[in-house]
């Protein structure tokens, strides 16, 4: 017969084990529950927000792509203007980049293409053009911020290259580009923790049923906007926070991450409250 001292240790081994099967059941519960609520490529929907562990700018806006408005007629040369990050924050049309024939043939000889209508605070409206199969990148920088309220949804972003310019770069053969170019993934984590503390911000609503996105704006001017749209103020929006994403260079990927790179180390950002 067992004595109570050699019966404690199997008794607390079989209770660990238990309590560990329970714990590995309710993180898979839990994690069949966030695949089946979210969804990378929601439907139904114009533009949204996703997460990129290895590339781009870590947590972007990006916009679903149907065939109801896809480009079929020829458009004019002269307002061809690609949906690239300098177009997007171009303060005069006539600063604005055309693309040239031979990439615009190249592109929708490959993809579709749509439309975007960008609408500034001056009450100019760009019509931007994007290429993709389903979906397309928006170039308005990493997400730190985002609500949404009905048809809409209000967002904060940072574009790194305006907060860093060419300082943190991984590969200094990019100290050449233009820093609006530039994405979270082309700077080290240190360059990355700068942009996460900084509040050098732009504003930006995007419509949720429609190819519509206003901006960039200040937060004066999103205020302004919202009572133009009928979007209640005072709005929260989501603080989220930090999405590192992984680092590299023009041969491989640089590695060392930051323990805030993995749940549950996350850091979180507080909420900014648009009043």
């Amino acid at each position: 017969m067992f004595s109570m001292k050699r019966l404690l240790p199997i008794l607390l081994i079989q209770w660990t084990l238990i309590i560990f099967d329970m714990v590995a059941r309710l993180i898979f519960f839990y994690a069949i529950l966030l695949l089946v609520g979210c969804s990378y490529e929601p439907k139904g929907v114009t533009f949204f927000v996703r997460e990129e562990d290895d590339w781009s700018n870590s947590r972007i806006l990006l916009v679903n792509q149907f065939d109801t408005v896809m480009i079929k007629e020829v458009v004019n040369p002269a307002k061809r203007y690609g949906f690239t990050c300098h177009n997007l924050f171009c303060k005069n049309r006539e600063d604005m980049i055309l693309k040239s024939d031979s990439d615009w043939e190249q592109s929708i000889r490959i993809w579709p293409c749509f439309p975007i209508r960008i609408h500034r605070i001056s009450g100019r409206v760009d019509t931007l053009y994007c290429f993709g199969k389903h979906y397309a990148y928006t170039g308005i920088g990493y997400i730190s911020a985002y609500g949404t309220q009905g048809n809409w949804m209000v967002l904060e972003s940072k574009v790194p290259g305006r907060i860093l310019g060419h300082e943190y770069l991984v590969d200094n053969k990019d100290k050449t580009r233009d820093t609006l170019s530039l994405l979270m993934a082309e700077y080290t984590y240190a360059g990355q923790e700068r942009v996460f503390a900084s509040r050098k911000v732009d504003y930006w609503i995007a419509s949720r049923n429609s190819y519509d996105l206003f901006g960039p704006m200040t937060r004066k001017e999103l205020k302004e906007q919202m009572r133009q749209l009928k979007i209640s103020i005072p709005m929260v929006l989501d603080g989220l926070y930090d999405r590192y994403v992984r680092t590299h260079d023009s041969t491989h990927r640089v590695d060392n991450t930051p323990k805030e790179f993995y749940w549950p180390h996350h850091r979180k950002r507080k909420d900014v409250i648009i009043e």
